[in-house]
């Protein structure tokens, strides 16, 4: 019974990031990507990252954003382990990157996992999570016209002769 209990605790035990390796004989890759070609996992990963990110209110009142860069393991089932960011910018920033980085195991978004020789390891991946916060609309600068000079003779015109 205790092996048993012990089986089933280590199926769902997490590597810490500081056991994760950022180096591998092939890297992670998402679902339909070739695992050698790394840009391909960076633009859907970022697809589903922008698709789900939600502006913080905090965020939003300051009309601010900025970048969180993230870091998460990519464990040796697919699945995301322990997410952790590399920095706070605060405005709640962090804690909507780390929720929509571990959105992906909610919605069962299991990655190729790395290999190193042959075998499954557990991979560190970074990427930036921006928070783009639309500027407010400039108002238009009010264009002044200049009086046409006493002598009518303009220095610059709109067409200026040929």
């Amino acid at each position: 019974l205790v092996s048993f209990a012990f089986f089933i605790s280590s199926i769902h035990a997490q590597t810490p990031l500081s056991e994760a390796t950022r180096k591998a004989d092939v890297g992670p890759a998402w679902p339909g990507c070739d695992p050698k070609l790394p840009d391909c996992t960076k633009s859907r990963l970022t697809d589903f990252i922008n698709a789900n990110l939600q502006i913080p209110a905090d965020a939003k009142k300051e009309s601010l954003g900025g970048v969180v860069a993230m870091e998460f393991v990519i464990e040796k089932n697919g699945e995301v382990g322990e997410v952790h960011a590399m920095h706070d910018p605060g405005l709640g920033l962090v804690p909507e990157a780390t929720r929509v980085i571990n959105l992906l195991n909610a919605k069962k978004i299991k990655f190729i996992p790395a290999e190193q020789d042959g075998k499954r390891i557990a991979y560190r991946y970074i990427i930036p999570v921006s928070f783009n916060i639309a500027a407010p609309p400039k108002q238009k600068a009010e264009v002044k016209m200049a009086a046409p000079p006493a002598d009518g003779i303009y220095d610059v015109v709109e067409v200026m002769p040929r």
